[in-house]
């Protein structure tokens, strides 16, 4: 045995030793990439995830610490609406929005088979001289006794639209305007902003007030209805007609009585507001303070010395009512226009 070492070549390296945690990095090393290759293979044709056997038990795991299933929304994501599908692999395309008004919502917009909505209008027509004045809610009985003394004097035509609870806690009242000759139509029974309200409510608010307040004067309501405000909307409409209703008459001027203070306690400023009108105009006026008793007398008078004949809006649409002074009735003279004393002020609740 020779005592010398051994020289070993410098072109041979020295083997080293392999450890099995290093033997199995470098197999995941190898396995990784072809994984993530399959996955994006798969991703792209749409075919089923490679089972568990095929990429090898120790490579799946560690390429996937989470396993996702095989359904997973990472392998097969939906397509964007704005990125169009490619020719050769097309999508499914998403279904379009469908509009709101086209959903079978219970009590939303009626079907056509109820039939067509009633009109909308704010005025007559602009051929003839003729003004119709119409008188709103009826919150205070004596401003509505004051404004029908005033147009019984003057004998002026006029439309009335009460509230049908106000119209039943003061029926006597109504009687009274009903027995005078004037033309009442319906202005809801709760008075309450109709476009908040679904289809069915809106046609038994509109027919509960036809009964209430046609039961108690005796006689069937001119065929108009006025909502709260003036709000309406297609469903309006269409209630309004499945309620009986020939129009939803709103107006085109006003007195403006309905104002935060102190503007309605303004009786100048009323007046000018209100005797802006002009051929088949209808003017809203309110029976709740007494402000509006106050310009009546000189808005009748502004419109007269104009040339203007007064009408009811069952003249002015040609719809059979009431007619407290049918046309061709004289004028009374100057001397029977004397201001009347002014109503106390009630405030609407």
């Amino acid at each position: 045995m020779s005592i010398w070492p051994v020289r070993r070549s410098p072109l041979r390296p020295r083997p080293r030793s392999r450890s099995p945690r290093a033997g199995s990095l470098m197999t995941t090393l190898a396995v990784v990439p072809a994984v993530v290759l399959a996955v994006a293979l798969v991703a792209c044709s749409g075919a089923a995830p490679p089972s568990p056997a095929s990429v090898g038990p120790s490579a799946l795991a560690l390429a996937s610490p989470s396993p996702s299933p095989a359904a997973s929304p990472a392998l097969s994501p939906a397509p964007s609406p704005s990125v169009a599908p490619s020719a050769a692999a097309p999508a499914s395309p998403r279904p379009s929005p469908v509009p709101i008004a086209a959903l079978p919502v219970s009590n939303a917009f009626p079907p056509t088979t109820l039939g067509s909505p009633a009109p909308q209008v704010s005025h007559g027509s602009r051929a003839y001289p003729v003004i119709a004045i119409t008188i709103d809610d009826g919150f205070s009985s004596a401003a509505v006794l004051a404004d029908l003394a005033i147009l019984q004097r003057e004998r002026v035509n006029a439309t009335w639209f009460p509230i049908g609870r106000v119209v039943e806690a003061a029926p006597a009242t109504w009687r009274t305007v009903a027995a005078a000759g004037f033309p009442i139509a319906n202005h809801t029974y709760d008075h309450g902003f109709l476009t908040r309200y679904d289809y069915a409510r809106i046609v038994a608010d509109i027919k509960r007030d036809a009964a209430v307040v046609s039961a108690i004067i005796g006689r069937p309501l001119l065929p108009f209805v006025r909502p709260l405000g003036g709000s309406w909307n297609g469903t309006v409409l269409a209630a309004a007609a499945a309620a009986g209703e020939r129009a939803v008459v709103l107006w085109d001027i006003t007195t403006g009585d309905s104002a935060a203070l102190p503007g309605r306690s303004n009786v100048d400023l009323l007046v000018r507001n209100a005797t802006r009108g002009t051929n088949g105009s209808i003017i809203l006026m309110h029976a709740n303070q007494p402000y509006t008793q106050q310009a009546l007398p000189r808005i009748i008078a502004s419109y007269r010395e104009r040339g203007f004949e007064f009408v009811t809006l069952g003249q002015m649409f040609g719809v059979d009512g009431p007619v407290p002074f049918p046309t061709g009735t004289p004028l009374p003279g100057p001397s029977a226009r004397p201001s009347p004393a002014p109503a106390p002020a009630r405030h609407p609740s």
